[in-house]
């Protein structure tokens, strides 16, 4: 069945300008076909078929082969995602605004899905255990990208950069939550097990990231190269080859607050994304951010930014305010760029359960 979707990925990657038309009709049907519910019901995301879990299973919790396929069309797509639209078809960007799109021209063709559809399809995508953590790892390199994207290019809005990366892990977030609620897992359990899916993803991409350079070592390239590795192999166990391989890399545990829970949470989590991503492009050096403080000594000597505030322990809200102060310190030709992604940023991001769906 695999068979049927895997040109998609591959005509959107490297084909002609007819076949990726012909790629992005057909990827905004299959998704259609995937999400669409029949009085509350739906046969791909709960067949008949249960697991040792007593659930009903998902398609791509019995078939890893379509789950692998379905991943590579999200990978392939997910500039496409970070649109926030309640449109929905591949369709043709509105030429007359300048001042929407992170990775798109106007006039472009996009794969448009309102929000309630990403969900479901990620829904689909995170109930396979193997292929989750990299979809997460995926999510995180594209706000990486985002964040890039959004202070190099000037022209586009302020707004822009904190909505699409809040509406995309969001959206994420959404999809993770709801899956372990279908599970009968309460809204406690659920939201401790996205978050363990969480830390497990994060380290997906810091095992990936290990040893890119070069090119690839501003956030973008980075980010990119971690999308075209994960697409490449969508239930590949990263982090098990590294160990495997005795290759030492930054493996984080305990990262209590990937999920983000309060607003102290949501906007730390914007400012140390922000402080990772200058630091990638050079606008922040490791030297400063050692007088400062903020970096953490791992075991073996090596220092480095902490993936979120838990990890400087007790006193986090002294080491943000010393972040937010180094981050103020540089300057863009607009100076309410980096006040306006965190502040869109806090807005948008809130993810809920959902509930509606169960009754």
């Amino acid at each position: 069945v695999s068979g049927i979707t895997d040109w998609i990925s591959s005509f959107k990657e490297s084909g002609t300008e007819e076949e990726r038309h012909y790629a992005g009709n057909a990827a905004h049907a299959l998704i259609d076909l995937l999400t669409t519910d029949e009085d509350g019901e739906n046969p791909f995301r709960d067949t008949a078929s249960e697991g040792d879990g007593h659930y009903p299973l998902a398609v791509t919790e019995i078939n890893p082969e379509i789950a692998a396929s379905l991943g590579s069309v999200y990978l392939s797509y997910l500039d496409d995602f970070s649109i926030d639209t309640n449109d929905s078809g591949y369709i043709e960007l509105d030429g007359n605004r300048e001042d929407l799109y992170l990775f798109h021209e106007n006039g472009d063709r996009a794969l448009l899905l309102p929000q309630d559809v990403k969900e479901k399809f990620l829904q689909l995508l995170v109930a396979n255990e193997d292929l989750a953590p990299n979809i997460i790892a995926a999510t995180e390199s594209q706000e990486r990208r985002i964040i890039e994207a959004f202070l190099t290019h000037p022209d586009v809005g302020n707004n822009v950069g904190g909505q699409a990366a809040a509406d995309l892990r969001t959206t994420l977030d959404n999809a993770l939550i709801q899956e372990y609620v279908d599970r009968d897992q309460s809204i406690k359990e659920a939201q401790t097990s996205a978050n363990n899916q969480w830390q497990t993803g994060y380290n997906v991409f810091t095992a990936i990231s290990t040893g890119l350079g070069g090119a690839s070592s501003t956030p973008m390239g980075i980010g990119t190269e971690v999308l075209i590795k994960v697409l490449e192999q969508p239930l590949k166990d990263y982090v098990g080859d590294l160990v495997e391989e005795n290759i030492q890399f930054e493996y984080i545990e305990d990262l209590d607050q990937r999920f983000m829970k309060s607003d102290a949470d949501i906007r730390d989590h914007a400012n140390l994304q922000l402080l990772d991503v200058m630091v990638g492009m050079d606008l922040i050096d490791m030297d400063t951010l050692k007088e400062e403080g903020l970096l953490i000594e791992e075991a073996d000597g090596t220092m480095r930014l902490p993936a979120t505030a838990a990890e400087w322990g007790t006193g986090s809200s002294g080491y943000m305010s010393a972040v937010e102060d180094v981050i103020s310190e540089i300057s863009f030709e607009n100076d309410d760029r980096v006040d306006s992604y965190v502040r869109n940023f806090m807005e948008i991001y809130g993810p809920d359960l959902h509930e509606g769906r169960l009754e």
